[in-house]
């Protein structure tokens, strides 16, 4: 997935998906479908899209970055962006003095910068995965660079105005056949030919005539057998692809003789012309892709979509084309053990730091084909079990396992898992992979908190305690449940006047409960803004904001650069140019932005926010919304939030504060007019169609709001503020005696964040993180796709209960792995 954007704004769509269908096929992209107007990409579900221009808005260019799983993956994406057509923007290397970082960069043909990075975890990381598509795309451009004079009337040099198929010329060896009946592969224009090296200067293939060749009788194997042999040495696994590929034509042309052996000396000499003889051999019958015995009288067989995730094409029509592939070639040989091709995995804590000791590569599904009607029920597919269900199997010395803290499970068989299971397992697989699976964790029971959200420690105060305890006491006959939606039998007097209370708190004209913030936001930018209105939100926004946009009428959704004034203002600039409406005053546009942003500990330029919307939008038409989550109880008077410690109450349409955090209980608010209040009530689905919050947790909000009310956290939150001090002036000191080539390891921000959230990026956070957690610090490394990449950290919360020594202990620690680190970096050299 791009760690910066999951969508971009391009000219022309077509050539913009032919770019990005070439140069993102090194990162196993491949086209996935449409949404609306716009063209998804992605691995298995699209998680990038490209949108045309919005007529009257002029675009501007961007920069968007993706992750690579090794080097290579880097390197391939540079050279595919310039064969077709970006410009070079960043050749593949190092990102300054830090190894750890591999990064390219091109310039599409809009101009934007598109960039790929690698992060290494650990030494070069050996056992990364590459996908099939990129190991394809590389043996591809391994075949044009090898061609010589004599091959060369195979292919068909570009030229621009062709618009018949491209037909291979007749080999010495095969005779000429009538044309397959496989669909053709048109080339988009812009997508130039493919250079070669070959010794004739000016000779060009197009990208048509290489997938002509490849999307013959062997491309199928040829996929299938880069996937599963993508944690090989490579040298071993150019010979055996090439091995493969030999015995695959061999086959086709005599079934009855033996396969040739082929030695890596001669790996891609031999890929070439097995290739070549594999496609044109592949024109002669139909009977070719069944058994020889067969050849006369079987009919054809299915046809399958196995291969069309592995897609090697050039443009949106070719990516169908792997489709035309039988799921019987038995000749090509992926797996020792057909019958038991994956291994079922349990579910396993957090995923530990990769080093070549403990990670091993990963297991795959098997690709070899078989025959549907030959498919006997014994034979095994992934599954992934539940702890109750695994039976542990100890691996052999040497064998690969998964990850250094899961077990090897045994195989389950096909006939008691349901194509469902299948396929959450093998999602889940992915995950695991790509170090980004999620696991639930219980903490230490004697750890020390800098990792919760509870920032005043009113989790455990007795103080807090007594005032809930009493509230309960003064109702003794309280129900348990609320009976249902608020709007049916879950309202009551006591939650009514409890909004009007807390509404009253903050300076507010009236509340609306809700059951959670997520829900609360969702609800909100799902139903508030109008047919044709736009919403511009920063883009560090929460992801329940993007939930509500998605189910939004909203005409438009703008991102501006976080906490960037600058960009909100040309953003608003662009928005009102589209349309007279948004000048008049007919039209709203609704700004969202969050009060201080979970990640990274920064608080929102409100002020200049309020300032920019007023002065671009003087009809009263720009509204906007301010989560609170993170500043209710630590900012502003007695806790009431960033917004009242501003004085900018009358200024903000919508203000959302919620309870989980600071308040150390459940559920949120929506503090808005009356108006609004009544039109959520009837249109946000969120609040109309779920049971409302319970009597017990109306109360623990009441006694809460109680506790704020009587100025008790006032001094909570003055000490709270003098650790971030302390934490802040011992870590910049620390980071700044780090010469600049070991700065990878430790950062800080010059300026101390007015948020109890603070970020120490690290290039290995995982690392960082465990080294604290076995003194019982509780901190949590922070990784993609949760930040943009070149960006991982691990988070430190403080809280009003953390000490003074606690802080220092916790930096001595930190210290600590610095010079370990420092130290095994010295031995090394």
């Amino acid at each position: 997935m791009p760690v910066s954007h999951v969508g971009l704004t391009v000219s022309h769509v077509p050539s913009a998906c032919s770019f990005f269908l070439s140069a993102l096929q090194p990162l196993g992209y491949r086209y996935v479908g449409n949404q609306g107007d716009s063209v998804g990409f992605g691995t298995d579900d699209a998680d990038f899209f490209l949108s045309p221009e919005t007529p009257g808005i002029a675009r501007s260019n961007a920069h968007v970055a993706f992750s690579a799983t090794s080097r290579s993956a880097v390197r391939d994406f540079y050279a595919a962006a310039l064969t077709a057509g970006g410009q070079p923007n960043g050749a593949p290397a190092c990102r300054g003095c830090n190894d750890y970082i591999f990064n390219a960069a091109v310039l599409d043909l809009d101009g934007n910068s598109i960039e790929v990075i690698y992060h290494q975890v650990d030494d070069d990381n050996r056992y990364t995965t590459v996908s099939g598509g990129s190991r394809v795309l590389t043996w591809r451009r391994g075949i044009v660079n090898v061609l010589g004079d004599e091959d060369r009337t195979t292919f068909v040099s570009a030229r621009r105005n062709q618009s018949d198929v491209e037909s291979i010329s007749p080999s010495s060896v095969v005779e000429t056949t009538p044309r397959s009946n496989a669909p053709s592969v048109t080339k988009s224009p812009s997508m130039p030919a493919v250079s070669t090296s070959g010794s004739e200067p000016g000779f060009q293939i197009t990208g048509k005539a290489i997938i002509g060749t490849i999307l013959g009788a062997a491309a199928g194997a040829a996929v299938a057998y880069a996937m599963v042999k993508s944690e090989q040495d490579s040298a071993q696994q150019e010979a055996d692809f090439a091995e493969a590929m030999s015995r695959k034509s061999a086959s086709s042309r005599a079934p009855s003789k033996a396969p040739s052996k082929m030695v890596p000396s001669e790996a891609q000499t031999n890929k070439a012309k097995t290739v070549l003889s594999s496609a044109t051999t592949s024109k002669t019958a139909k009977a070719s892709r069944v058994p020889e015995k067969n050849a006369e009288t079987a009919a054809p067989r299915p046809r399958t979509r196995v291969h069309r995730n592995y897609s090697t094409t050039d443009s949106v029509v070719a990516s169908r084309v792997m489709e035309q592939f039988s799921d019987v070639e038995s000749e090509v040989p992926l797996r020792s053990h057909k019958t038991r091709s994956v291994r079922a995995i349990e579910a396993a804590p957090e995923p530990q730091p990769i080093d070549s000791k403990s990670y091993h590569s990963p297991t795959y599904v098997s690709l070899a084909p078989t025959s549907r009607a030959s498919k006997k029920p014994e034979q095994s597919e992934a599954v992934y079990l539940p702890a109750s269900r695994a039976v542990v199997q100890n691996p052999q010395p040497g064998q690969p396992s998964v990850a250094p803290i899961e077990r090897q499970i045994e195989y389950v068989p096909a006939s008691g898992a349901s194509h469902l299971e299948r396929s959450l397992a093998l999602a889940l697989s992915r995950r695991r992979q790509a170090s980004t699976l999620r696991n639930l964790t219980l903490p230490a029971a004697n750890a020390i908190d800098f990792s919760s959200n509870d920032f005043l420690s009113l989790s455990n105060s007795s103080a807090l305690r007594d005032l809930y305890l009493r509230e309960l006491a003064a109702r003794p006959d309280f129900p348990l449940g609320s009976g249902g939606s608020r709007l049916l039998d879950g309202n009551s007097k006591y939650a009514e006047a409890l909004e009007k209370d807390i509404a009253t708190f903050h300076g507010a004209e009236d509340g609306l409960l809700c059951n959670s913030g997520f829900d609360a936001n969702a609800g909100l930018f799902s139903v508030l803004p109008q047919p044709g209105d736009i919403v511009v939100y920063d883009s560090y926004i929460h992801a329940s904001v993007h939930d509500g946009m998605r189910a939004s009428r909203a005409g438009a959704n703008f991102a501006f650069i976080h906490n960037s004034v600058e960009d909100l203002r040309a953003v608003l600039k662009r928005c009102i140019a589209s349309d007279e409406k948004f000048r008049s005053g007919r039209r709203s546009i609704f700004i969202a932005v969050e009060a201080i942003y979970s990640m990274d500990g920064d608080v929102a330029p409100l002020k200049e926010i309020v300032e920019a919307v007023n002065d671009l939008l003087p009809n009263g038409n720009g509204h906007i919304i301010v989560d609170e989550a993170h500043s209710t109880g630590v900012l502003g008077p007695r806790g009431r939030g960033l917004v009242s410690a501003l004085g900018l109450e009358d200024k903000i349409t919508i203000r959302l504060h919620t309870f989980g955090k600071a308040m150390a209980c459940n559920g949120a608010i929506i503090l808005c007019s009356p108006l609004i209040k009544h039109y959520l009530v009837n249109y946000a689905r969120p609040l109309i169609y779920t049971t409302f919050l319970s009597f017990p947790a109306l109360a623990a909000i009441r006694a809460a709001y109680t506790f704020l009310w009587n100025d008790n956290s006032t001094a909570l939150a003055t000490h709270l503020f003098d650790l971030i001090s302390i934490l802040h002036e011992s870590l910049f000191a620390l980071t700044s005696s780090l010469p600049q080539h070991q700065r990878h390891l430790l950062q800080v921000l010059e300026e101390c964040p007015p948020s109890p959230i603070f970020s120490v990026l690290s290039s290995d956070p995982r690392g960082l993180a465990k080294f604290c957690q076995e003194k019982n610090f509780m901190v949590r490394p922070i990784v993609p796709p949760t930040v943009p990449l070149g960006s991982e950290r691990i988070r430190v919360c403080l809280h009003a209960g953390n000490t003074r020594a606690e802080v220092e202990a916790l930096v001595a620690r930190i210290t600590a792995w610095v010079e370990q680190k420092t130290t095994l970096t010295l031995a090394k050299l």
